[in-house]
């Protein structure tokens, strides 16, 4: 699931990662209702535009965290900023930060995808002690 507010980018970046074959991409402006349309896609990962008019990206990964249908959805932020990864983690809230920049090629989003897709999956496989 991609979900930012610059149509250009979006239609960019599904175009581009379902040109592979290996990913099907929901793409959305619409930050208010990230939780209600990741319930109905319940997609294996999301990215995430940090700044948005309206609702952020911040605000929007706190609110898929705070659902339990939702929560163990990873998510990664895609930004144009200059941003270090350790000013927002937020006491922990985002323990398991990816942030991706905007100017990634389609090589290094589908990298980052496949290793944040490996961890989620290497993290449900822990025997539950």
């Amino acid at each position: 699931m991609l979900i930012d507010d610059d149509a250009g980018f979006r239609a960019l970046v599904k175009s581009n990662l379902e040109a592979t074959g290996e990913f099907q991409v929901v793409a959305t402006a619409d930050a208010e209702n990230a939780v209600t349309l990741a319930k109905i896609v319940s997609p294996d990962l999301i990215f995430l535009d940090m700044v948005m008019p309206g609702m952020d990206g911040l605000t929007a990964a706190d609110n898929l965290m705070l659902d339990s249908y939702t929560k163990d959805i990873p998510v990664a932020f895609l930004t144009s900023l200059d941003i270090a990864p350790d000013a927002l983690r937020m006491n922990g809230k985002f323990s398991d930060l990816h942030i991706i920049s905007k100017s990634a090629g389609t090589g290094e989003l589908i990298e980052s995808a496949e290793k944040i897709l490996q961890a989620r999956k290497a993290h449900r496989n822990l025997p539950v002690k």
